[in-house]
């Protein structure tokens, strides 16, 4: 099947959000993702300019610190130096990550017991000279050049304007919500920052998604997620029993999806695993630790009293418990665990399936996969759809369609002999946790409004297999991109991170082409000499499009027509 999507890419190629709101001219301020940095405060102004690293240049800001700012998904940070008329100086980070909860992460890892609240963003910190929070999908830290009345007031001016220019508040991550509240609470995303708590193991537990943290001066509890259930309490016993001589660990017990040991300190260590999700207790007396049963009860009591809409799937999702109950003539669903080849962004999705008797063979009728995200899901609707030839979700043999995070495909010959009406069970057991009309991503409905009359179309909710080989200058994150097919011409749209990456693939197209030059244009369209195989090109804001087979005339009439529908948009 990659061979087949691979295919498919070179034919789009060779034949001949989210969104971020673009800076107004006129605006006063430093653009910066989706907002404007200020550029003074009182008696305070930025002097001299601005620098900016991109994700992988962090090292260039910091060194031994960046590792940590990458593991929460920073994208770009922003240096800004302020001067007062006095000579005293203040600088101030902006970091500007992939989501608000990896915002809030990287300000839980910075936070500290001896700073006192900042009263800024949506949580802050500070001393007499230094001042962090976070707001949105922006963590900030200003820091002041010494201790001082003046700088402390400045601080606080500056940061006060800093938080005023981010107008979004982000949302605390889900994870968190399934930990004691009266507790610390933090969030991590990666191996670093769990291992900022406590030295575990790293190989066994180096692939969680994420995770979050409750600490007290007894004891803290550690929840992770992994992508599903998976082998990881027995990785972490062979790696445990294979360090007993070192210095860390003294002794090891376990049964079955429990799993405890003692280190050198003697704090007594507690695992229990469930379905993606393992929970630790480290605890710092044998009081404490006698109380881990109720610990990991309780909040595996508050994970399945809420659906986890946001956390990655497993049968035991609200929704495909809410569904997997419902039979069909008498013929019990199973579990698909595995898909025969599916993209790469549903590579461990789960699947019912649905049978009903059909003469004297069983038949599989109706199958429900459970994705990461609505976005996957949208994905992953659209991939199979283009694979079975399908230009829209219905037509005379199948029914397909979106629902959160699940999609479901049926036969159209079953819906026609549905008489124990398991899709009407189906759609209202889903509307009541995923409730409304399913949320269309936001490029691919640009692409319905300005590409239309297509043939076939393909949505792929992050970097499309096979895609870095004609385009090798693409950054290190994923590419959503959007196709259409007009009888052999094709349209491809690509939305980058931000201006700035998108500027950098199509400078390397224009070089490729030889047409040397820096794009510094917010909206261009060129035409290329077809070496690389792609005729035409055009840029907008952070979206870059690509077009193949088709004049002059056409390319630039579609890429008018996708500035339009995306101005319409951002209009309202």
């Amino acid at each position: 099947m990659a061979t087949l999507l691979r295919a498919c890419l070179r034919f789009l190629l060779i034949l001949p959000g989210m969104w971020y709101l673009l800076p107004v001219s006129g605006q006063n301020g430093i653009p910066f993702g989706d907002i404007l940095l200020p550029t003074g405060a009182g008696n305070w102004t930025s002097s001299g300019e601005p620098r900016f690293y991109q994700s992988r240049k962090l090292y260039d800001l910091m060194n031994g610190a960046a590792d940590i700012f990458q593991e929460y998904g920073c994208e770009e940070a922003c240096v800004m130096e302020f001067f007062h008329p006095s000579g005293k100086s203040i600088k101030a980070e902006v970091y500007r990550m992939h989501d608000a909860p990896g915002a809030f992460g990287v300000y839980t890892f910075h936070r500290t017991d001896y700073a006192k609240p900042a009263g800024v963003g949506q949580d802050g910190q500070m001393s007499s000279t230094y001042l962090i929070f976070w707001k949105d999908r922006y963590f900030i830290s200003l820091t002041g050049a010494e201790e001082n009345i003046a700088v402390s007031a400045g601080i606080r001016q500056i940061s006060d304007e800093f938080a005023k220019s981010i107008h979004q508040l982000g949302e605390i991550p889900r994870i968190l919500r399934y930990l004691p509240q009266d507790l610390s609470l933090c969030y991590i995303r990666g191996i670093i920052g769990l291992r900022n708590t406590y030295p575990f193991p790293e190989a066994p537990l180096f692939d969680f998604i994420e995770g979050g943290i409750a600490v007290t001066d007894d004891y803290f509890l550690c929840l992770l997620r992994f992508s599903g259930p998976s082998d990881v309490l027995i990785r972490l016993r062979q790696t445990i029993e294979k360090t007993l001589l070192a210095p860390r660990f003294m002794s090891v017990s376990d049964n079955q999806t429990e799993m405890s040991y003692t280190d050198l300190k003697n704090n007594i260590i507690k695992f229990r695993q469930f379905q993606q999700f393992v929970l630790i207790l480290v605890a710092h007396s044998e009081t404490t630790a006698a109380r881990s049963h109720d610990f990991f009860t309780g909040i595996e009591h508050k994970i399945f009293a809420d659906f986890p809409d946001q956390l990655a799937g497993c049968p035991d999702c609200p929704a495909f418990r809410a569904i997997s109950g419902i039979p069909t003539n008498n013929e019990k669903n199973e579990c698909v665990i595995h898909l025969l080849n599916p993209p790469s962004w549903a590579d461990h999705a789960n699947a019912i399936e649905w049978k009903y008797q059909g003469g004297h063979d069983t038949i599989p009728c109706c199958r429900a996969w459970l994705l990461d995200s609505p976005e996957d899901a949208y994905g992953f609707m659209s991939w199979y759809d283009f694979l079975t030839g399908r230009l829209n979700a219905v037509n005379t043999r199948y029914l397909s369609y979106v629902s959160g995070r699940i999609f479901i495909t049926c036969s159209a010959s079953f819906v026609i002999q549905d008489e124990c009406h398991l899709l009407d069970c189906i759609e209202d057991a889903l509307q009541v946790i995923y409730p409304g009309e399913p949320k269309i991503p936001f490029m691919e409905s640009l692409m319905d409004n300005s590409m239309t009359g297509s043939t076939a179309k393909l949505y792929f909710p992050r970097t499309f297999p096979g895609l870095e080989e004609w385009l090798p200058w693409l950054p290190d994150v994923d590419i959503p991109g959007a196709a259409r097919w007009f009888d052999g011409k094709v349209s491809l749209c690509l939305e980058f991170p931000d201006l700035e990456a998108a500027q950098n693939v199509l400078d390397q197209l224009l070089k490729e082409n030889g047409m040397a030059g820096k794009t510094s244009d917010e909206s261009k369209f060129v035409i290329l000499s077809n070496h690389s195989g792609i005729f035409a090109a055009g840029i907008t804001g952070r979206f870059l499009l690509l077009f193949t087979g088709m004049d002059v005339f056409s390319a630039e009439t579609k890429f008018q027509a996708f500035i339009r529908s995306l101005q319409g948009s951002l209009k309202q």
